[in-house]
């Protein structure tokens, strides 16, 4: 597949595009990998902000403040807490990141 140049589904929308886990290495630089069998995304741990398994995501933000608060839970919103990202901004244009904090 060239770059840039995404095969089209029935309704001529692009695909999303990656590339096979048999025939490319992992320490590539890749959007991601799919396993051919099971058309399943391989997901590499980012070492450092790897975590457990959650099933509930929830994202605290004010209009105006520069930090996202983002609680990684099992067990659903009442359960426990596996992992929480902190993204801080430089400002509040959320244009510019400071800081990306794993608790």
């Amino acid at each position: 597949m060239s770059a840039g140049i995404l095969p089209k589904d029935s309704n001529f929308i692009a695909a999303i595009g990656g590339v096979s886990s048999l025939t490319d290495s992992a320490s590539s630089i890749r959007a991601f990998q799919y396993d051919p069998t099971t058309r399943g995304v391989t997901v590499h741990s980012v070492s450092g902000l790897a975590f457990g398994a959650y099933d509930y995501v929830s994202m605290a933000l004010s209009i105006g403040d520069t930090t996202e608060t983002y609680t990684f839970k099992s067990g659903g919103s009442g359960g426990t807490t596996v992992n929480t990202i902190v993204v801080v901004y430089t400002n509040s244009t959320r244009t510019v990141l400071s800081t990306v904090t794993k608790t």
